[in-house]
């Protein structure tokens, strides 16, 4: 578990996979990254991977808004360190839907519920 500098179980995820997201209305902060590699094969031409770069990004998610307000703050204070950008959202609620088989006859529904 995480914990804030106050000592307090912090709400910050760090999203991975599909799963990781909370199922709550929440704060995310999505910040995109890259790193460039060198061509590889240089010494032996047609032997190797050309130069490119490689962007990603990265979800980290909140459920706390002054620990998200925080956590922009620093961003924001060392915005200027590497190639990175961020934007801070507020997430109202995944949107889920729940898919229901039938016999193979019949035309599979998909259902989409409401709060």
């Amino acid at each position: 578990m995480i914990k804030q500098s106050s000592g307090r179980p912090s709400s910050k995820v760090y999203v991975s996979k599909a799963e990781d997201i909370p199922k709550v209305a929440h704060f995310a902060i999505f910040e995109t990254s890259s790193y460039t590699t060198e061509a590889s094969g240089e010494w032996a031409p047609g032997h190797g991977y050309p130069a490119a770069t490689h962007n990603f990004v990265t979800y980290v998610a909140f459920t706390d808004e002054s620990e998200f307000l925080e956590e922009l703050k620093e961003k924001n204070a060392t915005r200027n360190f590497g190639s990175r950008t961020f934007r801070g959202v507020k997430v109202s609620a995944p949107y889920t839907f729940e898919a229901i088989l039938k016999a193979p006859d019949e035309k599979p529904t998909l259902t989409f519920p409401r709060d």
